[in-house]
């Protein structure tokens, strides 16, 4: 059983953080198959995360952003941890482990989406140990991520 707690609260200027976050991709590290792609949507001031898996565009997308991710690995010789781009509006915030990597597209960065993309990586690790072990592009065995994005990111105080 999953249990998630908020050990913190975001700081005041940070109190509409959900506002800001689109999108949400969990790519193989190996692969850049995508496990996750979620966008969020907000409607008064009510975040819901929409599963895009079904869509042939997150696989496009997700080999773009994994091709991204690798050259930034190359240019910048670090491939651990938080890493950002901005681009235009967006920012596209890295969160990189051994076998995948998370990418959340936000309108600003912010420590709570920073945070909230940390925490959500380390329980879809935990949670998902063994079938990233053993990954071999079947993504169906992570058909309930959508569940742990709804619990980290939805579900806002």
């Amino acid at each position: 059983m999953l249990i998630w707690m908020m050990p913190h609260l975001p700081d005041g200027k940070e109190l509409d953080w959900f506002t800001t976050i689109k999108r949400l991709m969990v790519l193989d590290m190996h692969s850049s198959v995508p496990l996750v792609d979620v966008k969020f949507e907000i409607m008064d001031r009510e975040v819901s995360a929409v599963n895009l898996m079904s869509q042939s565009s997150s696989t496009l997308i997700a080999s773009a952003l994994g091709g991204v991710d690798k050259l930034m690995d190359e240019i910048l010789a670090d491939s651990d941890g938080l890493g950002l781009i901005v681009h235009g509006t967006n920012t596209l915030l890295f969160y990189r482990l051994e076998q995948f990597s998370c990418l959340l597209i936000v309108g600003k960065s912010t420590e709570e989406a920073r945070y909230r993309l940390e925490l959500f990586a380390s329980s879809f690790e935990e949670l998902y140990h063994d079938e990233l072990a053993t990954f071999n592009g079947c993504t169906e065995k992570f058909s309930w991520a959508p569940v742990l994005v709804q619990i980290m990111f939805c579900n806002i105080c």
